[in-house]
């Protein structure tokens, strides 16, 4: 297989990801030359718990815990870091969980708020996707520098294995030949 150390533009059009080979954000992104995939396996999912009085004892828990679903499966807490978060106006300590899949944020959430150390978990409804999109500063329709392996690919002009991201200014906006948008209702009338 065909691969080359590259660093180049490309406007963000999509992103998702998948587990089949192990957790994989993909990007999907354009330049006038075409149609790129992007794949970034570092991305891990997370969540915050927001301490009921001390972080240490926080951390202290959920580090000595070892969490289980009610099916007695496995719940990894692969790492903790204490960050400072700004909650109407002030400055608090939470500490961020991070686990392997993103299927178990919502378990994992659910055996963390019932520590007597919790006093709330909170960011564990947003998407994988979403989330990755918000740390690395991407909106869709914007231009981010890629720097990466690229590899052949028989569906895009290539495949990238992401080293590096970042959203860079361009005023240049290619030509598309489709639209989509995706319009979820509530009332069943609409």
């Amino acid at each position: 297989m065909y691969t080359k150390n590259i660093v180049m533009k490309l406007q963000i059009f999509d992103a998702d990801y998948t587990t089949k080979e192990g957790l994989e954000i993909n990007l999907y992104g354009k330049n006038k030359d075409g149609v790129y995939k992007i794949n970034d396996t570092q991305f891990k999912p997370y969540f915050y718990a927001v301490p009921e009085e001390n972080i240490e004892d926080l951390e202290k828990d959920v580090k000595e815990n070892g969490f289980e679903t009610e099916k007695e499966e496995k719940i990894p807490v692969l790492n903790t870091e204490k960050v400072e978060k700004t909650d109407s106006g002030k400055k608090i300590k939470v500490l961020k969980i991070v686990t392997d899949v993103p299927a178990n944020v919502s378990k994992l959430k659910n055996e963390i708020w019932s520590l007597e150390s919790v006093k709330e978990c909170r960011e564990f409804d947003l998407s994988f996707y979403r989330r990755y999109l918000i740390d690395k500063h991407i909106r869709p329709g914007s231009w981010v520098e890629v720097e990466g392996t690229e590899k052949q690919s028989d569906d895009f002009k290539a495949e990238i294995e992401l080293r590096n991201i970042k959203p860079v200014k361009s005023q240049e906006n290619l030509e598309w030949n489709s639209l989509a948008f995706d319009l979820e209702v509530i009332d069943d009338n609409v």
